[in-house]
């Protein structure tokens, strides 16, 4: 199982998480491209939705504020939540960013202003060549270079004003900004926030996280760091007590970013993702089935161009993951195909995540059967 989840690219883990936990509590959803969820309950009257982990509750212009890490700052400085001291400059700024780091003291942090969360960063930089140096990976960091996907949302995110340098290199304009802070030393923390409220951390030591039980002052600077932001309830929050005795938010990501390192424990991301989904659908008034770990599961496909071909690229993806498929219909000239599949939920949502991102599909939908209860008379 652990190897199959780690088939699941890190850019779309989230997204994975919030799937399976509407498979294992039942609910019908629709799958679209940039994992896309719209998620209905047992009585399908009631809906709500995700983008990756994202929930409908969180509005756009929250996501704004929180990409914006200059306006995020400037919010959680207003709001007494302790951050590192930092300053942003414009790209085209030379000796002022070198007397900054100067004055602050090295090791410093060179950050993204404006882009996906947690921030794209050069950590340890210890002197003015490696500044130098930092200063310009930040700048040729865009989408269409970085090393994952990006967020459905952030496609474009800097590619707008982006500009060619002298080398034919496309970065990021001159007039953009960059962020320079303090590096901290001291006890790593990663807090999730639902709904407003602490439900789980991590800390790292010796490069491996572990769930554990935080300070009382962590949880509360988690919870700040989150319901500060107008609009913003559930978010992931990196954390460090210093060697000082203080305590400071240094990122804050509206996903729930878990490490590669516990993306196969389970216990972690049933905790956080199963509290995120049952926040929002509580809050939409959606009603959910009982949770179960396995069932069968209807699924339809849309935009399909070739059933013979798509069908046999199904079943074999469904013998992979060690699953029953049964074919329920095809309907060629509406490019649909309906099959079903009797899996673990968690089965389901790794089928969707290998079918779905390796075909041209314009849309799935998604439900577990319901069980027949069977009466038996006596006479």
């Amino acid at each position: 199982m652990n190897t199959q989840i780690s088939d699941v690219r890190s850019e779309n883990f989230d997204g994975f998480n919030v799937l399976c936990q509407a498979l294992l509590f039942g609910a019908k959803v629709k799958v679209m491209p940039g994992q896309l969820f719209l998620i209905e309950g047992e009585d399908q009257k009631e809906k709500t939705a995700f983008v990756h982990s994202v929930a409908l509750s969180t509005r756009l212009s929250t996501i704004t504020f929180v990409l914006q890490k200059r306006f995020r700052r400037a919010i959680h400085q207003r709001k007494k939540v302790p951050v590192p001291v930092g300053a942003t400059f414009s790209y085209f700024a030379k000796k002022d960013p070198i007397k900054y780091a100067k004055k602050i003291g090295y090791p410093v942090v060179v950050k993204e202003v404006f882009g996906e969360n947690p921030a794209f960063a050069v950590y340890n930089v210890n002197n003015p060549e490696e500044l130098v140096e930092a200063i310009a990976k930040v700048k040729a960091h865009l989408p269409t270079t970085a090393e994952h996907e990006p967020a459905s949302y952030a496609q474009t995110i800097n590619l707008s004003s982006a500009e060619m340098d002298e080398d034919g290199t496309r970065t990021k304009s001159d007039k953009a900004r960059f962020l320079i802070e303090k590096q901290l030393q001291g006890e790593h923390y990663r807090s999730y926030v639902v709904n407003g409220k602490h439900v789980l951390t991590l800390q790292k030591e010796s490069n491996v996280k572990y769930e554990v039980e935080p300070p009382e002052k962590v949880k509360h600077i988690a919870e700040q760091a989150v319901s500060v932001i107008s609009g913003l309830a559930n978010g992931t929050v990196d954390i460090v007590s210093d060697m000082s005795g203080g305590t400071y938010v240094v990122e804050l990501s509206e996903r729930f970013i878990i490490p590669d390192a516990c993306q196969n424990r389970l216990s972690v991301c049933d905790k956080v993702f199963s509290n995120l989904l049952l926040s929002e659908v509580n809050m939409a008034g959606l009603k959910l089935r009982s949770k179960k770990t396995r069932g069968t599961y209807n699924f339809s496909f849309y935009g399909i161009t070739s059933s013979t071909d798509f069908v046999s690229s199904l079943t074999a993806t469904a013998a992979e993951l060690g699953a029953k498929l049964s074919v329920l219909s095809i309907d060629d000239v509406a490019g649909m195909v309906a099959v079903s599949l009797k899996s673990e939920a968690i089965l389901s949502a790794l089928f969707i995540e290998k079918v779905f991102y390796g075909h041209h599909i314009s849309s799935l939908t998604v439900e577990r059967k319901k069980s027949i209860k069977k009466k038996f008379l006596f006479g």
